[in-house]
Formats: structure tokens, sequence, C-alpha cells
């Protein structure tokens, strides 16, 4: 049962005009952009060659909104109507072809990148927005895949990707004003703000690895804290859900410590399986959160001083 039931942040906002989405790579962060674009009121097809595997994926996505509900984050029907909204296909024209935004998330090998962006733009809509996620390449050079580059844009989610409420986009020189306004509009559906930078031919974002480090921390911790912290680091940036977002802080530092029971989704991202427990506390997360609370060197549950993680056997 929930801990706290909190008005859901995931209004149904999709906007008119652009209602199918496609992701391209069911990878973690491609399942949780799909989770986020159903969420908000899309219909979304996960594509992903991995063909068989695609019904695990969405199983293990489906586990992800089950303990968000299970937490308070979601409503059991906020859970049915997103799942009701995503489907997963392996054949990826097929799916491009009905679609009005695609975005790719593959892993950045650049000849997997050439082959899907030449694959999406061929076979999308002339007006269909294609969005890529990458973090290695400059978008000026991937453009060059794109059949019709005027529609093509970076969009940088940031993971815990239904946790952090800014996205940021990068344009190269052909991007058209209108592709800027379709990303504009939907970071506006997604209730995350948005920053727009240009490319100028190299990997240049506005938030720098140590900005993106910060945000992310403290967006983490704030889930266990009892202050409240500004709104760029809240699911959305609105009022009714901030106090909503504190009452569940304030709920979660009064109840004991998570230590991997209930749902075993990581308490703090949600998004994979606990699989690392934190030394000495013994908090239980996912790898990448382990990863981010070694290098910061303390537990983003208790803010204890952390002296290392362990795999959970």
């Amino acid at each position: 049962s929930a801990v706290c039931a909190v008005p859901t942040p995931f209004a149904t906002m999709a906007e008119p005009g652009m209602t199918a989405c496609v992701v391209g790579g069911a990878g973690l962060m491609g399942r949780l952009i799909g989770a986020d674009l159903a969420l908000a009121g899309y219909s979304v097809v996960l594509a992903d060659r991995a063909g068989g595997a695609l019904s695990a994926v969405k199983g293990d996505l489906i586990m992800t909104l089950v303990a968000l509900a299970q937490d308070g984050f979601l409503s059991e029907g906020d859970v049915q109507a997103a799942v009701d909204r995503l489907r997963t296909s392996s054949d990826l024209p097929a799916a491009c072809a009905d679609a009005d935004f695609i975005v790719e998330v593959v892993p950045d090998d650049l000849s997997i990148k050439e082959t899907v962006l030449q694959t999406v733009s061929a076979h999308a809509r002339p007006n269909a927005i294609i969005a890529t996620n990458t973090l290695s390449f400059s978008i000026d050079f991937l453009a060059d895949f794109v059949h019709g580059p005027q529609r093509f844009i970076g969009l940088r989610f940031l993971h815990p990707v239904l946790f952090i409420g800014v996205i940021e986009a990068t344009t190269h020189p052909g991007t058209s004003d209108d592709a800027i306004a379709a990303v504009t509009r939907l970071a506006g559906a997604l209730r995350k703000k948005i920053s727009v930078c240009q490319s100028k031919n190299q990997r240049t974002y506005l938030l720098g690895l140590e900005d993106v480090r910060r945000m992310r921390q403290e967006r983490l911790a704030q889930i266990h804290s009892q202050t409240a912290v500004p709104d760029a680091y809240l699911f959305y940036a609105d009022g009714d859900v901030t106090q909503a977002r504190n009452m569940r802080a304030r709920d979660l530092a009064a109840a004991p410590l998570p230590t991997g029971d209930n749902h075993r989704r990581c308490p703090l991202c949600y998004a994979a399986q606990q699989s690392m427990r934190v030394q000495p506390c013994q908090h239980a997360v996912c790898s990448a959160c382990a990863c981010s609370i070694s290098a910061e060197g303390y537990c983003f549950v208790c803010k204890q001083a952390a002296a290392g993680t362990e795999s959970i056997v």
C-alpha cells in the first residue's frame, strides 16, 4: 500500500498534433523516456531490434510504474493508462511511419547511430520531429545522417528521467524554428523545463557535468529528505505538486529507512532492481545510483559517509 497518497504529477497533457511517439532503443534510458511520454498522455512505441526480449523490457517497465504507485507517486489508474499507451516493436521502419515524434536512444556507437538515423528519417513522415539523446557526438555531425535535417535536434534527458524536471535541447545550424517550437511544447507536456543551445560543431551543453551531477544528487537526496529543493529538481515546477513532494519527503523522513523490501526497485530512481548495498549503512540501490554514491562519497538515502558499495548476493 502507498506510504503517502499524493496527487499524481503525471497529468495527461499530450498536445494536439503530436500524439504518436517512437523511442528507438529500449535500454534503461529509452524505456524511461517511453514511460515519461506515456504518463503524459502520448501513444508510445518502444522499438528495438531485441525482438523477443521486448516483452521482458515492457514487463520491467511495468514493475517500475507499479513500484511508483506502491510508494504513492502514481495511482493505479495512472499506471494502467500508461501501460495501455505503451507497446513494443522490433520493426523500427513500420513504427516510424505514423509517428509525430521519434527519439533515438541507442548506444553511442557511430555506426549504430548512422544506421538508426538513416532508417528513421527514411521511413518517417516529412514533418515528423527526429531527436537524438546522444552525449558523445556533435549534433552537427549526426545531422548528416538525417533525411530532412531541418527537423533534427538533440534532446538530452537526464537520469533518472521520471524525477528530473529538465531537458536540454541542442540544435545544429539547420534545425528549424518549427522543430525547436515542437520540442518546447513537448517539454511543456512533460512538465519539464527546457534549455536550448546551439551545437557549434562540438558537444556543447548549457549544463556541464558538475551541474548535472549536482542536480541529480540533490533531486535524488530530496526523496528522503525533510528539506524542500528548488522546483528545477522536482518532477515538475507546479505548486501543488511541490507541496505533495514535500509531504512525501516528510513522510519518508519519519518512516524507517528503506533497506530493500517491498518491490525491490531502487528507492532513489525506481528505474532498476536493487543490486548493490551501500557500506556501512546497508541501504540497497541499483548499480547506476551505486556508481554515483561511490563518486560522491555519501549515501543519498541517509546522507551518511559511504565507504563503498557491495553486490547483493
